[in-house]
């Protein structure tokens, strides 16, 4: 009875810390420390910035602020002009962010008696109309990855690091396929795009698997608890699917600690951005999938190499809890 209760417990616990996670991330979504560009001091960006918290970067033509906000640099941009201003916006960015700089840059130029036109760049396309996709992309890699990891565990002490290594990756490839192929053929993403994002998948189910796998064969079966509350839960709730600039400030430093917010970033920047700046989420996918690999070599290792006992020898079990195998000859 104890046992069916401390899982129930577990259970309990782990949906209220998702449901936390969740509301805490996403009730609140605003501009905070938004990274958004001007080209000259202006009474209306003042003004914006009593409501909202904007990180701003100073550019030295309209040219190079355009061109920062095509490749997904800035949230937005405003151009101070001689007797009318521009505003730029970045749907692409994130939908949410664009709603607010419009909302907000429309009540500062009443405010101080200045006019603006808008130009629109990165517009999001009509199958995608709100940014979702790229939140919506991220499940299957992310879950995917999980799940191989937490199917694998039952196995791990009979099959070599290596073969479960190859196994994730080998699994990680298939994900990317079903992925791309299914936004492809649902139109949510258009061939061209679908072939350059299908390493992207691999990439990320591959990280999220290996690094589970890393995890799981240092602590054991509670690494399954551990990858579902760091990948899942405050991973998938800091990810920042709809602008991790607009998220509370500190989901934006949890979630740049985890492999959905890169995710999210290399996604992002390969679908709306051409691919530009995608080598730090490159990088940092990368290395959690390297410190998975090194995690379960050291410790298939220190365990003995992981091979299954020969036919009839007689196994015991060391003071970790572990498998070891004997030989015949010292079993009497």
């Amino acid at each position: 009875m104890k046992k069916p209760l401390s899982v129930l417990v577990a259970v309990i616990v782990l949906v209220a810390l998702f449901v936390v996670c969740l509301v805490s991330a996403l009730q609140l979504l605003a501009p905070r420390d938004m990274p958004f560009g001007v080209t000259g001091t202006s009474p209306v960006v003042t003004a914006v910035q009593q409501e909202y918290s904007l990180d701003l970067i100073t550019y030295g033509s309209q040219a190079e602020l355009t061109e920062a906000a095509t490749n997904g640099e800035i949230y937005g941009g405003y151009i101070p002009g001689d007797t009318s201003d521009t505003l730029v916006t970045v749907p692409a960015k994130s939908f949410f962010g664009e709603v607010y700089v419009r909302g907000g840059f429309a009540d500062a130029a009443k405010q101080v008696g200045r006019t603006y036109s808008t130009t629109v760049v990165a517009p999001l396309p009509q199958s995608d109309r709100t940014g979702a996709l790229i939140g919506l992309l991220l499940l299957p890699t992310l879950i995917g990855g999980y799940l191989i990891a937490s199917m694998m565990f039952p196995f791990s002490a009979t099959t070599s690091a290596w073969r479960r290594i190859f196994v994730v990756l080998a699994f990680a490839v298939v994900v990317g396929a079903i992925t791309a192929l299914a936004g492809r053929f649902t139109g949510a993403i258009p061939t061209d795009s679908a072939w350059i994002l299908l390493p992207c998948f691999a990439l990320v189910t591959a990280a999220v698997g290996l690094a589970s796998i890393g995890i799981q064969a240092l602590l054991g079966k509670a690494g399954t608890l551990v990858v579902v509350v760091a990948f899942i839960v405050v991973g998938g709730a800091g990810a920042g699917g709809g602008g991790s600039a607009l998220l509370p400030t500190y989901w934006q430093y949890i979630g740049a600690l985890l492999p959905p917010r890169y995710a999210v970033e290399l996604y992002r920047n390969v679908h709306y951005f051409d691919a530009h700046n995608i080598i730090v989420p490159i990088a940092v996918l990368a290395l959690y999938a390297l410190a998975g690999v090194a995690l379960v070599l050291v410790m298939d290792r220190r365990r003995g190499g992981g091979s299954p006992a020969p036919a009839g020898t007689p196994a015991a079990n060391d003071v970790a809890g572990r498998t070891r195998f004997v030989p015949k000859n010292l079993v009497a």
